[in-house]
């Protein structure tokens, strides 16, 4: 499951985050945290930045952070199109031998296995990466603070809406 993109990823997701702070931040703990972690949360930040969380969204919000945030938002939708999506690694399995264990394509190619159905299983299989989880992830935290945040980040980069529709068997269940 792992990707040579996810450091990439890595490194965009925290740059967009911190341009939209602003955003962000004001709307975390009235969404997501209980009492005493949203104000643990709200004095920590207040600290941090020298000021209210509510002057942070007048100060540091608004139009302009997502400015800030275009950039970064737009890399994370050419990695995803860089082999057609909407995974990282495109939309079927072109490359999935790369992903299988060599041991497992010897063996399958020496046994009475290696037949038509496999060679359909490759051949449909779906090479979801770590780095499109952390994405995924992103995106729902976006959703569960403000779904006004998520539909935003997805009209910027649809790609990122193509990417969370694909993966929606894996956020069927949201009782953790």
């Amino acid at each position: 499951m792992d990707s040579p993109i996810l450091p990439e990823v890595e490194k965009i997701i925290p740059s967009i985050n911190a341009a939209l702070k602003g955003v962000l931040y004001p709307k975390i703990p009235p969404k997501l945290l209980n009492e005493p972690s949203r104000d643990y949360f709200m004095r920590t930040r207040e600290q941090r930045f020298g000021m209210k969380l509510e002057n942070m969204a007048k100060t540091m919000g608004g139009e302009e952070a997502w400015m800030e945030a275009l950039p970064g938002i737009k890399a994370l939708g050419e990695i995803l199109m860089k082999n057609g999506g909407p995974f990282v690694e495109g939309e079927t399995g072109r490359s999935c031998t790369n992903h299988l264990p060599h041991f497992i394509i010897v063996a399958f190619s020496h046994s009475d296995m290696w037949d038509g159905k496999v060679l359909a299983f490759l051949a449909d299989w779906v090479p979801v990466s770590y780095a499109d989880f952390v994405i995924v992830s992103w995106l729902r935290f976006y959703e569960a603070i403000e779904e006004d945040l998520f539909k935003r980040a997805v009209a910027i980069e649809p790609a990122l809406g193509k990417l969370y529709d694909a993966s929606k068997q894996w956020l069927e269940r949201d009782d953790h």
